[in-house]
């Protein structure tokens, strides 16, 4: 049997099949919750040691670089997956004793005890967690305090059954919380609109008059007189000419408030009655 003491040893250690081969690494050492020794280990299996396996301690020895096991390999992935973060169920170790076709005192000491509570407690600290031995006291100060609640329920329980003088008296209460639910629908559209836009622009034009001035009155020999001529005038003027360009005016979005209000929420609900018959009997009724 792995004293207690050995425990720590096996912090960060490794679990070797009967064969020699490694399993993997060492996880958490459950103790018995009656006894308060160890009875189970699990070790963490996988291809990133995601997967955990229990595997019983009976005949396992301590070596220098962990644990050694008297099950193959093979036998122990093949386990069945326990949830086991705090304690171990009844029906729980029984699978797992069935599995590894364990038999003798542990096996029937699983059996007898088929009314507690819980078959097995992890020894956080001991082996895995690395929390000092006041915590591990506290621990098992704590399943001690659990038994004896489970055994005081278990006489309530007897006494009730064989006496068959009280009753439980039952009633039932309003437990009012909230959920969310789809309270409608918004929707942003943008659509195009044309409207007619009219702007003033000035535009110059250009135009011709005839402008006369007097002139010297010298005599001209020089040829020019009497002769016919012409000028051209090129006339000017504008006009609109319109283009358009697109430019970003405004951004619009949707915000949404949340508002809290008090809602009273009415329901019925049932309770029993006790009254006492009888003669001579001074019976209240509640």
């Amino acid at each position: 049997m792995i004293s207690k003491d050995q425990l720590r040893t096996l912090r960060d250690g490794d679990l070797y099949s009967v064969d020699g081969d490694k399993i993997g690494s060492i996880g958490e050492i459950y103790l018995d919750d009656r006894t308060n020794e160890p009875e189970w280990v699990t070790v963490n299996t996988g291809l990133f040691g995601t997967s955990q396996s229990f595997v019983p301690l009976a005949g396992a020895t301590v070596t220098d670089n962990g644990l050694t096991v008297q099950y193959s390999k093979d036998k122990v992935k093949d386990a069945p997956r326990v949830d086991g973060d705090e304690h171990l169920d009844v029906e729980q170790e029984r699978e797992l004793y069935r599995y590894y076709e364990v038999s003798g005192d542990s096996a029937e000491v699983t059996e007898r005890r088929s009314d507690d509570v819980a078959a097995g407690t992890a020894a956080a600290g001991t082996a895995a967690a690395g929390v000092a031995d006041r915590d591990r006291v506290d621990a098992d100060r704590d399943v001690d305090a659990d038994r004896d609640r489970v055994d005081a329920d278990r006489d309530v329980a007897d006494r009730v059954d064989t006496d068959g003088d009280t009753m439980v008296r039952h009633e039932e209460r309003l437990n009012v919380g909230t959920e969310r639910v789809d309270g409608g629908e918004l929707r942003l559209r943008k659509y195009v609109d044309t409207e007619e836009q009219t702007v003033t622009v000035p535009v110059t034009t250009e135009s011709a008059k005839v402008v006369s001035r007097p002139v010297d009155g010298n005599t001209v020999d020089n040829g020019e007189a009497f002769r016919e001529e012409e000028i051209d005038v090129h006339l000017e003027s504008e006009r609109p000419v319109v283009s358009k360009e697109t430019v970003a005016v405004e951004e619009v979005g949707i915000e949404t408030e949340r508002h809290t209000e008090n809602v009273e929420v009415s329901d019925s609900v049932r309770k029993e009655r006790v009254e006492v018959e009888g003669e001579d009997v001074d019976g209240t009724r509640r």
